[in-house]
C-alpha cells in the first residue's frame, strides 16, 4: 500500500526552511564569513536588531528540529502504510532514503568546493582534510567537530538525518507506543545533558574557538537530537492508533490551535522558557502541531505557498547559504546610497524576502532537474528489484 501524502507535512517543511533562512539572514556577514573564513576573520553581523527580534530570529535555528519531527512523522506513517501489505524490505527503505538525499547533497558538495575550496573556515580552523571530505561523502560527518558542518554548510542536520535513517527500523520495531517514544526521548535527553555537563569543563582545545567548536558538536550530534525524532515517531503512533473525526466535527478552538502552536514555537526564545533544552520544548510543540494539523489543516499554516516551498525545501536548505552574499549586494545595488543601520528591521525583512525568493527559484530548477528525476529513477529500480523472481537455493 502506497503511503498517503499529507499537505500539512509539505507545509511544515516550508515553514521550517523559512525559519532557517530567517536566522541566517539575521546573522548577516557572520554566517557568510563563517562559511569560508577562519574564526579570527569573522567580524559579525552587518546590522543590529532589537533584543526581542534578535531572540526571535535566533529561534529560527529550530526550524531544523521542525524538519526532524516532520521527517520522523512522515517516514513512520509511510512505514506503517507499506507494512500493511507485508514487511517492507530494508533494502527498499535504505535505497529510497539514499536516493532522496544523495544526488542533491553531492551536487552541493561540488558547488561549495568550487566556490570556497578546502581552506580554513570557522567550522574547520585547519582547513578540510581527507577525513572531513570522506566522512561527509558517507554521511557520518557529524561524529567529529571539524567535519560536522564544514564541507557543506548546515550539513550537520543531513548527517543527523542519515543517522536516524540508519536507526529507524530498529527504533520503530521496539518503540510500539507513543508512551515508549516519550520515555526513551526523555531518557536520551537527560543522558545527553548529563554527558555534556560532565565534559563541559574538560573540552579539548587551547583556545576559546576550539572549545566552542566542541561545545557546538555536543549540541549538533545525533544523541542530542535523537529525542526530536522520537517526538515525531510518537505523533505517528498516536495517528496510527486513533481515528480522527470528520472535519465537520472540528470546533472553533481546535481550528485556532494550529496557528497558536506555530506562534508559540516562533516566540519560544522570546518567552525565555529554560526548564529543559529549548530545542526539546520546540520539538514537543512541533509534534503537537502535527497532530493538530492532521485533525484540521488550518489555512493559516497550510497554504499553497508553504506547501510548494516545502516540496523544494531540501534544495533550498542546501543552497540558501550561497545566496546570502549575492542577495545582500543585489539589494545594495538596487537601493543605492542606502547603508543598513542599527535596529534596521526593514532591511532584515527585505533581505530575508530576497534570499528566500531567489533560493526558491533556484530550488525549483534543482528539484525539477535533479531531485524529482532521481526519486522516480529510484522507484523504478525498487520496482525492478521487487519484480525479479526469488532465487531458490534448493537443488
Amino acid at each position: 500500500m502506497n503511503p498517503t501524502r499529507f499537505q500539512y507535512i509539505d507545509a511544515l517543511r516550508g515553514w521550517a526552511i523559512l525559519l532557517v533562512i530567517f536566522v541566517h539572514a539575521s546573522q548577516g556577514f557572520a554566517t557568510i564569513q563563517a562559511l569560508k573564513l577562519p574564526p579570527s576573520s569573522v567580524t559579525g553581523p552587518f546590522f543590529t536588531l532589537p533584543a526581542w527580534l534578535r531572540a526571535t530570529a535566533t529561534g529560527g535555528q529550530h526550524g531544523v528540529q521542525l524538519f526532524f519531527v516532520v521527517s520522523a512523522l512522515a517516514l513512520s506513517l509511510s512505514w506503517f502504510a507499506r507494512h500493511q501489505s507485508g514487511t517492507p524490505p530494508l533494502r527498499d527503505f535504505y535505497l529510497r532514503r539514499f536516493i532522496r538525499i544523495a544526488p542533491m547533497f553531492y551536487l552541493s558538495m561540488a558547488v561549495y568546493f568550487a566556490l570556497w575550496g578546502c581552506g580554513p573556515r570557522f567550522w574547520a580552523p585547519d582547513g578540510l582534510g581527507a577525513y572531513e571530505v570522506i566522512s561527509t561523502i558517507f554521511f557520518v560527518h557529524t561524529w567529529w567537530p571539524t567535519s560536522m558542518t564544514s564541507v557543506v554548510p548546515g550539513s550537520w542536520s543531513i548527517g543527523v538525518e542519515a543517522m536516524f535513517y540508519f536507526s529507524m527500523p530498529f527504533l520503530i520495531a521496539r518503540l510500539t507506543s507513543a508512551w515508549r517514544c516519550a520515555a526513551v526521548a526523555m531518557t536520551a535527553a537527560i543522558a545527553a545533558q548529563i554527558l555534556f555537563v560532565a565534559v563541559s569543563g574538560h573540552l579539548p582545545g587551547d583556545s576559546a574557538e576550539q572549545r566552542g567548536l566542541w561545545s557546538a558538536f555536543f549540541y549538533f550530534w545525533f544523541p542530542n537530537q535523537l529525542p526530536t525524532f522520537l517526538f515525531g515517531m510518537g505523533a505517528a503512533l498516536i495517528l496510527r492508533d486513533s481515528k480522527a473525526p470528520p472535519a465537520s466535527a472540528v470546533r472553533w478552538h481546535e481550528r485556532a490551535l494550529s496557528p497558536a502552536l506555530l506562534l508559540a514555537m516562533v516566540l519560544l526564545p522570546v518567552l525565555g522558557v529554560a526548564i529543559v533544552e529549548d530545542h526539546l520544548i520546540f520539538s514537543a510543540l512541533a509534534a503537537l502541531l502535527c497532530l493538530a494539523l492532521h485533525r484540521y489543516p488550518s489555512k493559516v499554516v497550510v497554504s499553497s505557498i508553504t506547501q510548494r516551498v516545502g516540496v523544494v525545501s531540501f534544495s533550498m536548505y542546501l543552497l540558501h547559504f550561497v545566496m546570502l552574499e549575492p542577495s545582500y549586494w543585489l539589494i545594495r545595488t538596487i537601493w543605492q546610497g542606502y547603508t543598513p543601520g542599527p535596529d534596521d528591521v526593514l532591511f532584515l525583512a527585505l533581505y530575508f524576502i530576497v534570499v528566500a525568493v531567489v533560493t526558491f527559484m533556484i530550488a525549483e530548477l534543482t528539484y525539477r532537474w535533479i531531485e524529482s528525476p532521481f526519486i522516480q529513477r529510484g522507484e523504478s529500480i525498487i520496482a525492478f528489484l521487487n519484480a525479479r523472481p526469488a532465487i531458490s537455493l534448493r537443488p
